[in-house]
């Protein structure tokens, strides 16, 4: 492959990186979380330091993700559903 059309591939590779982390952050801001499950707690927060959503009333966690920035579905998903 030529030098040119490596770079041609990168940049495609580069502008779909940054449509889906733009869907991503829209998601992000348009899904709401849901109640703690354990507590009913509404007050869910994102622990930089876990990678996961926390209960801030019993410290349940969920979503817990290798990955910073673990999505909200991580914390929505529920075993009944």
């Amino acid at each position: 492959m030529d030098e040119n059309y490596q770079n041609k591939i990168k940049q495609k590779l580069t502008n779909i990186q940054k449509m889906l982390d733009e869907i991503q952050t829209e998601y992000e801001k348009t899904t709401e979380l849901k109640l703690c499950p354990f507590c009913g707690e509404t007050d869910i927060f994102y622990s930089e330091k876990s990678c996961a959503y926390m209960c801030s009333k019993c410290g349940a966690r969920g979503g817990v993700s290798i990955f910073a920035g673990s999505d909200k579905s991580d914390w929505n998903e529920r075993a009944e559903e």
